[in-house]
């Protein structure tokens, strides 16, 4: 195995870990998230969403704070997905409910951002020590400097 399939590996391997994980954002699942997931997964038709119903039923049988980064990554893109008058009795619920829950969506989609930066971070620094970087940044296509014609 090359030294780039290694850090690839060593990389998908951290991203599989966090995805996996339970969320441990900065601001809490909203209570409400598997209630909407069940109704997103109700109102819309099998084609647009393209979850499985195996996967909905594990998900539904979830506690929240069972939920993984990928379980939440997949019940909110149904959601947001969803017409409101699918999701809520009037407007007012609706208003409330998805003031809260954009705020949690922008705070999940910075606590991904922060954890991507990091893991590219980390493939750059791999990258250079295993010289397939030159001091300029530029890819070395794998090779040492020294052994690149």
């Amino acid at each position: 195995m090359s030294t780039k399939e290694q850090i690839e590996q060593q990389l998908k391997s951290e991203f599989d870990k966090f995805y996996n994980e339970p969320h441990k954002g900065t601001i809490p699942v909203p209570a409400n998230i598997l209630e909407l997931f069940k109704k997103s997964f109700m109102a819309l038709a099998p084609h647009f969403h393209q979850v499985h119903a195996t996967k909905v039923r594990v998900l539904a049988n979830k506690l929240v704070s069972e939920l993984s980064n990928g379980d939440i990554n997949d019940m909110v893109k149904l959601i947001i997905n969803t017409p409101m008058e699918k999701l809520y009795e009037g407007f007012d619920e609706a208003v409330h409910s998805h003031i809260q829950l954009e705020k949690f969506i922008l705070s999940f989609n910075k606590y991904v951002d922060d954890f991507n930066a990091k893991l590219r971070m980390k493939q750059t620094t791999l990258e250079n020590l295993s010289g397939m970087r030159n001091q300029n940044g530029n890819s070395n296509g794998g090779l040492h400097p020294i052994l690149k014609n």
